[in-house]
């Protein structure tokens, strides 16, 4: 139901507005009431109101200067509907400066306030859906820059678009929750129910969260492994009365205690300057991940290098890798790059490049076909790539590799 408050220094008026019409039949709740602007205030301090029904002529405060106040001194979303005796073009003139849209003459219709509460209706419900859409691409926005910062790969567009959506705020943690696998109750579920709780500790921390304006929940599902992420800003930590993140973590491990039954891990990334330095959080999360973990993961390490160099020729990525162990692509990047000292993309195309260098010395094939052999598609991409680790192109290569022989 949508809430409605009513504000009227007369109290047959507030009565009869409540029996004027059948709220619940049309989607609405009377929810509160005051009697001048400045109780309203109040009043609006301890609970949101979809919708707010306003006298003009007022003691202490009245409805302009009250709707005025709460425009420029508060983030208040509601939809004000001026109920006045008064039709005087100053009144409506100054309704529209506020961006009222609806001025409602007593005595009240029943039918005309009815088509009110359905037209701000149908604007409420395009106004959350807009919201929605809007969450759900900032959130793809954060995950593929996250993600792609794994192969080292930066973004001038995503950038742009994150610089957008963190407006105004700096300094950034990145903090890494995830279901413990090793939960007795948890690894006893099917894979249709481990997903369904997923989804269930998502959609609580994002009904929870709708107060957290300013961070964007990311959430991640592959291979088995359950999790998601929350960007913390200096912004969001002073909104929630938090000193730092730890606090901050405290207060969602309550709100996931109260609903979920699960252990649930978490990892507080480094804090940095900017949003384009938040993959160095997003990584540190996963680092401190990886030294926690008991069990050791260099013999997989070993495995995925032995693969790479067997089939460097074949499309590898570490998304295909990290499916085919079970692992998070993240986490999986993580490792590999605390054992490599570098991306798993520019481990791969060191190899490729390295098995180009013996193919240009031991046979004759032409460029194109020795791209072809070492996994890359796109000929001009090869020498480009092998022309940055080498110094200088394939044919270059060959032919002082030849001289000298």
């Amino acid at each position: 139901m949508l809430q409605v408050l009513i504000v009227d220094d007369e109290p047959y008026v507030r009565q009869g507005l409540k029996v004027l019409i059948d709220w619940e039949e049309n989607g609405y709740e009377i929810g509160g009431e005051a009697q001048n602007g400045l109780e309203a205030i109040e009043v609006m301090k301890k609970k949101q109101f979809d919708v707010v029904l306003v006298d003009i002529k007022m003691p202490k405060m009245d409805g302009l200067e009250f709707i005025t106040y709460m425009r420029e001194n508060t983030k208040c979303k509601s939809k004000f509907v001026i109920v006045s005796g008064y039709s005087e073009f100053t009144y409506a003139k100054e309704a529209m400066k506020l961006q009222v849209e609806h001025y409602l003459l007593k005595p009240i219709e029943p039918d005309e306030l009815i088509q009110t509460l359905k037209s701000i209706k149908e604007d409420l419900e395009k106004q959350k859906k807009a919201e929605q859409v809007k969450h759900y691409t900032d959130k793809i926005v954060v995950e593929h820059y996250l993600l792609a910062s794994l192969s080292g790969r930066n973004n001038e567009k995503i950038n742009s678009v994150l610089n957008r959506i963190f407006t105004g705020q700096s300094e950034f943690s990145y903090i890494h929750l995830e279901i413990d696998s090793s939960d007795a109750k948890f690894s006893a579920l099917s894979k249709e129910e481990k997903t369904k709780v997923w989804w269930e500790l998502y959609q609580t921390l994002v009904k929870n969260m709708g107060r957290f304006r300013g961070n964007v929940i990311c959430n991640f599902k592959q291979n088995n492994v359950y999790e998601l992420g929350i960007l913390v800003s200096n912004k969001l930590l002073e909104k929630e009365g938090c000193e730092d993140e730890k606090e901050f973590i405290e207060k969602v491990k309550e709100l996931v205690k109260d609903v979920f039954s699960f252990h649930v891990m978490y990892y507080i990334g480094q804090k940095v300057n900017t949003i384009q330095e938040l993959h160095l959080s997003y990584e540190s999360a996963f680092e401190q991940k990886a030294n926690d973990c008991k069990e050791t993961d260099g013999e997989l390490l070993t495995r995925i290098e032995e693969e790479i160099h067997q089939n460097y020729q074949g499309n590898l990525s570490l998304k295909e890798l990290s499916e085919k162990y079970f692992m998070n692509s993240a986490y999986l990047g993580q490792v590999f790059k605390k054992k490599y000292g570098v991306y798993f993309k520019d481990y791969l195309n060191s190899i490729r490049i390295q098995k180009a260098t013996e193919l240009l010395i031991s046979n004759n094939e032409k460029v194109y076909r020795i791209a072809e052999m070492v996994g890359y598609n796109n000929v001009d991409h090869f020498i480009n790539k092998f022309t940055q680790e080498m110094g200088m192109t394939p044919n270059k290569y060959r032919m002082m590799y030849r001289e000298k022989n």
